[in-house]
């Protein structure tokens, strides 16, 4: 029975809520696997909480491999291997997977079966979805990896869950491609033209999928054309408010949006790091044809229109990034999406790692 059974392994589910049983979803997609999934788990031996996350992936693979024998898990520990982690871009330890599946990668960081399937899902996919950046302004390099404000970590993460990422001179297209599976303008400091602005509406109004990251008393010229989406700039700076000592400039939150599939899985004891974001609000004559969310406050902190000034005293809970989703206008084809943060910083070289920024940002991509 012993021998028969070591190699026929199956188990069963007695719990009431069913909490060891995968959904449907994650079932069906498993039986639809033709090749090989070889799942590869980084850690580092030292880093806190490293035998409790294997442990517990352990435990959740096993769940997927009680459905079917093509996946197979491996433990990669980065300083024994160090050649898979340069390869896999990994700098941490602290438990990151990836899924290989068909000569394609994938990654996920969160030790739960949503994050498995969606990550299993994107691997499997026939199609990579397209992100494209602009440029031409003053945005931040994704080809710069090496200083502080650059986002070429942002696209070895981006391209380690299966997106491509491309470059658009929206002032020499006049267009976004259609091939665009959503568009995003990082620190743009230097004005866009009149008809770059009218591609990205359009592309807005056909349904496009839009991410914004912009710094206060930014000259993009882009505060007028956010205000047809319902959403306006203040362009001012918030401060935390602390009885700790904080970095320089660095603004803490930890208020996200708990109805949000880009963060209602937070927890609320972790933060958010931005570096002097402004507040956004949404405008008393928003469209109708368009709903709101707000995704990550700041707080408590302090608003400040001058930098160099006084400190106030008036303190206050304030929201940095805002998710939309609507009709454009009247005769809009599609529904468009929109998050707009009122930073940039946190998707650079320097603030992408630090605490939930890397969640926030990827998973932010990931709902467009």
């Amino acid at each position: 029975v012993n021998f028969i059974g070591a190699r026929n392994v199956k188990t069963f589910d007695f719990s009431q809520a069913k909490r060891n049983t995968l959904s449907d979803q994650s079932v069906k997609l498993l039986n639809s696997l033709k090749e090989p999934l070889k799942v590869r788990f980084f850690y580092h031996e030292k880093e806190k909480e490293s035998e409790e996350n294997r442990r517990a992936f352990r435990e959740l693979i096993r769940k997927y491999q009680d459905v079917t024998s093509l996946i197979s898990l491996e433990f990669v520990e980065i300083n024994e291997r160090p050649d898979l982690a340069e390869e896999y871009g990994i700098k941490q330890g602290k438990g990151i997977v990836f899924l290989e599946y068909n000569k394609k990668k994938q990654s996920i960081e969160k030790i739960d079966e949503q994050d498995m399937t969606q990550a299993l899902i994107r691997v499997m996919s026939d199609k990579s979805k397209k992100i494209y950046f602009t440029d031409g302004h003053g945005e931040f390099s994704l080809s710069d990896s090496s200083s502080a404000k650059g986002m070429g970590r942002l696209k070895t993460v981006l391209e380690s869950k299966n997106y491509q990422v491309a470059n658009l001179t929206l002032a020499q297209t006049g267009k976004v491609p259609d091939d665009a599976d959503a568009v995003a303008i990082v620190s743009a400091d230097q004005g866009f033209l009149e008809h770059e602005t009218k591609a990205l509406t359009e592309y807005a109004k056909n349904g496009g999928n839009l991410i914004l990251g912009l710094e206060p008393k930014n000259k993009s010229g882009l505060d007028a054309w956010v205000k047809s989406f319902g959403l306006e700039l203040q362009n001012d700076y918030l401060i935390s408010v602390s009885n700790t000592p904080l970095p320089k400039g660095i603004t803490f939150a930890f208020q996200y949006s708990g109805t949000s599939e880009i963060t209602k899985a937070f927890p609320k004891n972790q933060v958010a790091l931005f570096f002097l974001p402004q507040s956004i609000k949404k405008l008393a004559t928003a469209p109708a044809t368009i709903t709101y969310d707000e995704l990550v406050k700041v707080g408590p902190a302090v608003s400040m229109v001058d930098i160099k000034a006084p400190m106030p005293k008036d303190e206050g809970n304030y929201t940095s990034v805002y998710y939309a989703k609507g009709k454009l206008t009247a005769d809009s084809s599609k529904e468009f999406q929109l998050i707009l943060f009122g930073d940039a910083d946190i998707f650079t070289n320097d603030l992408l790692d630090a605490n939930m920024n890397k969640d926030l940002v990827s998973n932010s991509f990931s709902q467009l």
